[in-house]
C-alpha cells in the first residue's frame, strides 16, 4: 500500500513538473522552429534538414531541427564536417545528396595516418550504427565490406598463396596481415583466424574497389541512406510538411509546422505525447528498484561497461527482457545515468564457465567432473533451443562462449550478454547481417563470409559446438602461438577420438560415454557448411539420447 501510494505521488508531482516546464518551454521551441529551413556549408558540403550543425551558435541549442544522431561539426581550421556514429568514431562527410538521401563518408583513422603508413591500408575499428541511427541509416547496394586478419601467424603457409592480399606495412614478429573482401575470405581463413590478433570489417564502395587498391578504396570511404520520416513520432510531422527537430536535453522529438501554421501548438503537442511516455518508463523503474532491493542477491553488470556501446546495451535490455527459461539469465533491472549503464541480475555465486575451463585440467576435475560438465552442456544447448525457437521473438544471440555462460549455486547455466543478439520473426530463418559479429574462434565462418552460406540460428549452433569442445579439451581456442596445422584442435581431436577419451577420463574410464558424446555432438555442430549441421533442438536430442545413435560426423 506503501508503495503504492509512492507510486501515485510520483506520478502526479512528475506530471504537473512536465506540464510546467512543456508549457514554459514551448516559446523557446516555437522560435526555434522558425530556424529549421536554414542551412550551412562546411568544406564545400551543404548541412541542412535532416542533418544539423552540433557546433551550432547557442541560439540553435534548444531544438535540433533534425534527426537524432545526424548532428555535423565542421572543424573551422580544417573546413572539414565531420559525423559521429558508434562508439564516437568519427567520420569525413565528403558528400550529401539530398535528392536520393545519401551520405557518402570517410573513417577519419584513414584520413589522418602518419606518414609511415599512408599507402598502408588499415582500419582500426568496425563500423557499427549506434542506437541513435539505427532506425534511420542504413548501407546502399553501393557497399562491399573488407575484412581484414591482423597479425595472424601463418601456420598452413598461405601467404604466397595470396600475394595481392597480404599487407606487408602491417606485418610484425614474423606474422602476416590479410585483407579480403568480406564474400570473398577463402576457405582456409576460417580456421585460422581464431589466431589472428585482430579481425576488422570496414565498408568501402564497391565500384572504387574493383577500380583501385585497398588503401586508395578505404581513402574513397562509403556511402550510407538515411530513411525519410524514420525516428518515431516524426513521419506524421514531414508528411504534413513539417519538419522534426529533437530537445538536446530530453531528446524528446518536437515538430516545426510549415509556413502559415503554429508551430507552438505542434511542438507541444509532439514534445508533451513523448516525454509523458518517458516519465512513465522512469517511475516504473523507480518502483522496480523499490521492490527488487528486497531481493537479498542481485548483481550489477556495468563497472566494466560504463563507457560501454550504447547500442549494445540497448540490445541487450530489449533481448533478455522477452525471455523467461531456466537457463537464460533473468534481468532485474537496468540503471542509466547519461554514459553510465548497469544491468541488474540475480547473483550467480559460481561466476562464469570460463573460471572453470581454462584452470589445470586436474584441478578442473576435482571441482566439476565430467558428469557436472555434460549436465552444463545440456543447460546452455536448452536455453539456446529455447531462444531459437520458444520466445515470441526468435534471438540469434552471436556471441555464445565460456565467459557468457554464468552458474548459479547449483551450478545451473544461466546464457548471458546479449548486447550482439538479433532478434527475428518467427518466420525468419535467413538473417540479414552487415559486418562480422562474435569473439574470434567461436564465429561461424558464414559470419565472416557469405560465401558459407546465410547466416542464421545455425551460426549459434557453431559457437556451441566451439565451446563444447573447449569444455572437453580445458584449453582456449584462441591461442597466437599455433605454429602447426596440426595443432588444430578440432582436426586433431577427431583423428585421435577414441585415445583422447581414454586420457580424459583416466584409469577409471568414468565419464567416458558422456565425453565422447560430447565429443561427437560438438564436431557435428562446427561442420563448415551451415545447412551440414544440427538445430538446437536435434542438438538436445543427441545428448540426451544413445551414445550408440550418434555416428562419426564428417571432418569439419
Amino acid at each position: 500500500m506503501m508503495i503504492h501510494s509512492l507510486f501515485l505521488l510520483l506520478v502526479v508531482l512528475s506530471f504537473l513538473s512536465l506540464l510546467t516546464s512543456t508549457f514554459g518551454s514551448s516559446a523557446d521551441d516555437a522560435s526555434s522552429a522558425a530556424n529549421c529551413s536554414s542551412s550551412s556549408t562546411c568544406g564545400g558540403v551543404e548541412i541542412s534538414y535532416p542533418f544539423w550543425r552540433s557546433d551550432g551558435p547557442p541560439s540553435f541549442s534548444a531544438v535540433h531541427c533534425g534527426y537524432p544522431g545526424f548532428g555535423i561539426a565542421c572543424e573551422e581550421d580544417k573546413q572539414q564536417p565531420i559525423l559521429q556514429i558508434g562508439s564516437g568514431h568519427s567520420y569525413k562527410v565528403t558528400n550529401i545528396d539530398y535528392a536520393n538521401r545519401t551520405i557518402n563518408l570517410t573513417d577519419m583513422d584513414v584520413i589522418l595516418a602518419t606518414p609511415d603508413t599512408i599507402g598502408c591500408p588499415r582500419s582500426l575499428h568496425n563500423f557499427t550504427f549506434s542506437s541513435d541511427v539505427a532506425s534511420s541509416l542504413n548501407y546502399t547496394g553501393a557497399d562491399a565490406n573488407l575484412t581484414f586478419f591482423f597479425n595472424c601467424p601463418d601456420p598452413a603457409g598461405l601467404q604466397p598463396d595470396f600475394p595481392h592480399n597480404v599487407i606487408p606495412c602491417l606485418g610484425y614478429e614474423g606474422n602476416s596481415t590479410f585483407v579480403f573482401r568480406s564474400d570473398d575470405v577463402p576457405y582456409n581463413f576460417t580456421f585460422w583466424s581464431g589466431t589472428c590478433e585482430d579481425v576488422v570489417v570496414a565498408p568501402v564502395l564497391l565500384d572504387i574497389l574493383a577500380t583501385y587498391n585497398f588503401s586508395e578504396a578505404l581513402n574513397y570511404g562509403f556511402q550510407l541512406a538515411w530513411m525519410a520520416g524514420a525516428p518515431e513520432g516524426c513521419g506524421e510531422c514531414e508528411s504534413s510538411g513539417g519538419r522534426c527537430g529533437f530537445n538536446q536535453t530530453s531528446a524528446s522529438p518536437s515538430a516545426s509546422a510549415p509556413t502559415g501554421r503554429e508551430p507552438a501548438a505542434i511542438a507541444l503537442k509532439y514534445s508533451l505525447e513523448l516525454e509523458v511516455v518517458c516519465l512513465c518508463a522512469s517511475v516504473s523503474l523507480l518502483v522496480s528498484y523499490i521492490i527488487r532491493s528486497l531481493v537479498t542477491c542481485y548483481c550489477c553488470e556495468g563497472a566494466n561497461k560504463i563507457q560501454g556501446n550504447e547500442e549494445e546495451f540497448i540490445n541487450e535490455v530489449a533481448s533478455i527482457s522477452r525471455t523467461s527459461h531456466v537457463n537464460i539469465v533473468r534481468l532485474l533491472g537496468f540503471c542509466l545515468d547519461g554514459s553510465k549503464r548497469a544491468l541488474i541480475y540475480d547473483f550467480m555465486p559460481n561466476g562464469s564457465l570460463e573460471r572453470f575451463n581454462f584452470t589445470d585440467r586436474s584441478q578442473m576435475e576435482s571441482t566439476l567432473g565430467w558428469n557436472k560438465l555434460f549436465e552444463i552442456v545440456i543447460g546452455v544447448a536448452r536455453g539456446l533451443e529455447y531462444l531459437h525457437r520458444g520466445c515470441n521473438t526468435r534471438i540469434v544471440h552471436f556471441d555464445i562462449k565460456p565467459h557468457n555462460i554464468l552458474l548459479d549455486q547449483e551450478f545451473c547455466p544461466k546464457i548471458s550478454d546479449f548486447g550482439l543478439a538479433k532478434l527475428c520473426t518467427s518466420q525468419q530463418s535467413i538473417i540479414s547481417l552487415i559486418g562480422t559479429r562474435g569473439t574470434i574462434g567461436y564465429i561461424a565462418p558464414e559470419v565472416f563470409s557469405r560465401s558459407f552460406g546465410a547466416v542464421s540460428s545455425k551460426s549459434d549452433v557453431y559457437s556451441y559446438g566451439m565451446m563444447v569442445l573447449e569444455i572437453v579439451g580445458g584449453r582456449k581456442n584462441v591461442e597466437v602461438t599455433t605454429s602447426s596445422s596440426e595443432t588444430y584442435f578440432p582436426h586433431n581431436l577427431y583423428k585421435n577420438i577414441n585415445q583422447y577419451c581414454v586420457e580424459a577420463c583416466g584409469d577409471n574410464g568414468e565419464g567416458m560415454e558422456v565425453v565422447r558424446k560430447m565429443i561427437l555432438v560438438a564436431l557435428w555442430c562446427i561442420q563448415i557448411m551451415p545447412d551440414d549441421r544440427p538445430s538446437m533442438s536435434r542438438v538436445v536430442n543427441m545428448l540426451e539420447g544413445g551414445i550408440n545413435d550418434l555416428q562419426l560426423p564428417p571432418k569439419p
